[in-house]
């Protein structure tokens, strides 16, 4: 009987839990809109501002192309007459079914126009007034072009532009270049075909720094400079959003004199940037909560080898698959 009544009263609790989880879960439901509306229009923002030097670290967030670009941005209707100018205006156009690619000596373009809504979107990379003029010659920087894109670049003429951003190249000793390549060669390398694009045909570019002869694949949203590592000598680190859809990744990469360490991580904060704290580069995060997170990178052993860590008050950060799996050292 003990027996019995015990079951009774574990199932009568189970009922009234699940029907405080109903009740509380019909409000919720009710201002779903409203909830997801407040968070789409909060923009958070990190403390740090996009530029810092001193002596021991330097660093730029939001790295991006500087400027205005050298043409008009079109008006969805305009598309044709936006290639025109692009021509007029020195460009080398090749034009393609999905997207259009042009380049001049200190801008590309990537552009593409949607048929079926008579969209337009246009990307750039334009040449970085803070470009050393000691540094990479653009003539060389053709030389130095990722070996594993060799095939692709053959399509089309190389034509790296130099987006170096000021300060990083008397810091670091490297440049940072955006190479175009033609995606048909890649497709066609891996006995492939596309399965997007109908004529296998699409130019993109990478994003590639550039340090004596040895070319590393980058992505990136923010760059620093800084001794990470302890030996003296100054290591680059990358900080980029990372590779998955659903899930908020961060791509974390350090370039030192040993090599090139990778980790990425499950971060749930929104915005990311460098800062400096106590005269260390930290990565500093802030969510839709508003609550800023701060993580101390290190480079420590584990797994076997060397890999990038993230301490968040002492706790490691969650690492999202193997560290190192993106290495990409392009050319020695």
């Amino acid at each position: 009987m003990k027996y019995g009544r015990d079951k009774l009263k574990k199932a009568a609790k189970i009922a009234v839990l699940i029907m405080i989880a109903l009740l509380t879960s019909v409000p919720a439901l009710s201002c779903t809109d409203k909830k997801s509306t407040e968070v789409w229009d909060f923009d958070p923002e990190i403390n740090a501002p996009d530029q810092y030097m001193d002596d021991d670290i330097w660093y730029c967030n939001r790295f991006r192309s500087v400027g205005e670009p050298p043409f008009s941005l079109p008006d969805d209707a305009e598309y044709d007459s936006f290639l025109s100018g692009l021509k007029t205006a020195g460009f080398s156009v090749r034009e393609m079914k999905y997207s259009d690619f042009a380049f001049r000596d200190d801008c590309m373009v990537f552009s593409r126009y949607d048929e079926e809504d008579g969209k337009v979107s246009v990307s750039w990379f334009q040449k970085s007034p803070y470009a050393p003029e000691s540094g990479i010659s653009y003539e060389n920087s053709q030389t130095l072009q990722p070996l594993y894109y060799k095939d692709s670049l053959s399509e089309i003429p190389i034509h790296p532009i130099d987006i170096t951003p000021e300060g990083f190249y008397e810091r670091s000793g490297g440049q940072i270049f955006a190479f175009p390549y033609y995606s048909y060669d890649v497709f066609k390398s891996d006995g492939q075909e596309s399965a997007m694009l109908e004529d296998n045909e699409y130019y993109s570019c990478i994003v590639c720094c550039v340090r004596g002869t040895d070319v590393f694949e980058l992505t990136m949203e923010c760059v620093a400079v800084c001794d990470i590592d302890g030996d003296g000598n100054a290591d680059v680190l990358t900080l980029s959003y990372g590779p998955t859809s659903g899930l908020f990744t961060v791509d974390v990469t350090c370039l030192t004199s040993r090599g090139l360490f990778d980790t990425i991580f499950n971060m749930q904060h929104g915005v990311i940037g460098f800062c400096s704290r106590d005269g260390k580069p930290v990565i500093e995060s802030v969510g839709y909560d508003s609550i800023h997170h701060y993580y101390d990178i290190v480079l420590e052993e584990a797994y076997g080898e060397t890999i990038v860590m993230l301490y968040n008050n002492g706790e490691p950060g969650e690492i999202w698959g193997a560290p190192n799996s993106r290495n990409r050292i392009l050319s020695k």
